[in-house]
């Protein structure tokens, strides 16, 4: 993600969350904050497996949050 509005010192945060999957609902998989700075306005996230455990499937949400305020949720499915 590139911020086009923001400045340096913008906290950029994302929160990953297992909606419905593996038996699971509404857990918290992840969260990582980044702050912007002068000549880096890009946040780059993501969250893999380790080793040869895989996401079960169903449903989860990533929440992008700018400095504290939701700006956008994607939700998605692994089949």
């Amino acid at each position: 993600m590139t911020l086009t509005e923001g400045n340096e010192e913008t906290h950029v945060k994302t929160v990953w969350t297992n909606l419905n999957a593996g038996g699971a609902t509404n857990q918290k998989l992840w969260e990582k904050e980044l702050v912007t700075t002068e000549d880096n306005l890009r946040a780059n996230f993501s969250l893999s497996n380790s080793g040869s455990k895989t996401f079960p499937p169903g449903d989860y949400k990533i929440d992008i949050y700018l400095d504290d305020e939701l700006i956008q949720t994607v939700r998605y499915k692994v089949q």
